[in-house]
């Protein structure tokens, strides 16, 4: 026997007011034991019947192999307006799926909106970004300075040391059609020796049709550190600082 589809699953935005400007939007459904099969796909609409573009992807299984957890992306759009309903069905295809190619030293990612190249080795996590035929920033790389304080109470000497980022592996975890997800892994390396420390992952979010980006950084070492950021330069800076020399 067939089992029985589960309940369709209603939504709403936290303050019941769809993002003011396109964004990228995350969530998780929890699934009751034996409703959602891994074969099933998920649609998502709105209150009068339009469908909203939805990827959706595993988080978490029953011991019988049903869905327990479900994430799913939109690139939501102002004027988005809830309740949204999930239900089993076809997922509607964005207008402009994400195209992602990972051969040779890149990794290229296209939302429609803004095409980033993002490198596999080196410091720069973001080698460029392009709206249209126009590039405007490059070089994004992790920027790191320690604090060294070994000699402070003796003699009250700080010794600071700059890092960036070197890439070890970049690997591209989800590809779309609305999402795609790609992950970095690497070291923080000194500019002034070999030295490297303060492992890292970053994650860069791209979403359909979505000029934005976003990206979360992590390690796995608790040291002091005075300052760690992410540097972007935008090209119309430093083509004007090239002119100015």
């Amino acid at each position: 026997l067939a089992a029985e589809s589960p309940s369709p699953v209603v939504l709403d935005w936290l303050g019941t007011a769809a993002p003011a400007a396109p964004d990228g939007v995350n969530w998780g459904v929890p699934w009751p034991k034996g409703a959602l099969r891994k074969t099933d796909s998920l649609a998502l609409k709105t209150a009068d019947g339009r469908p909203v573009p939805m990827q959706t992807w595993p988080l978490a299984y029953w011991p019988d192999g049903s869905i327990k957890w479900s994430g799913q992306a939109i690139a939501a759009t102002a004027g988005l307006d809830g309740p949204l309903q999930i239900s089993v069905g076809p997922a509607a295809a964005p207008a402009t799926p994400i195209k992602v190619s990972s051969e040779g030293a890149w990794i290229d990612v296209d939302t429609g909106a803004v095409r980033a190249r993002i490198g596999k080795q080196g410091e720069n996590l973001i080698e460029s970004l392009f709206v249209g035929d126009r590039e405007v920033a490059q070089n994004g790389k992790l920027i790191l300075q320690l604090e060294d304080r070994s000699q402070y109470e003796a003699s009250r000497t700080l010794r600071e040391e700059d890092f960036t980022s070197r890439i070890e592996s970049a690997v591209v975890e989800q590809s779309g059609p609305v999402r795609a997800v790609v992950k970095i892994t690497g070291k923080h390396q000194s500019t002034t020796s070999d030295r490297q420390w303060l492992p890292f992952v970053v994650r860069f979010y791209f979403y359909a049709g979505s000029g934005a980006i976003r990206f979360l950084v992590g390690n796995r070492e608790h040291h002091f550190h005075r300052q760690v950021a992410g540097q972007l330069e935008e090209v119309l800076f430093v083509q004007s600082a090239m002119a100015a020399e």
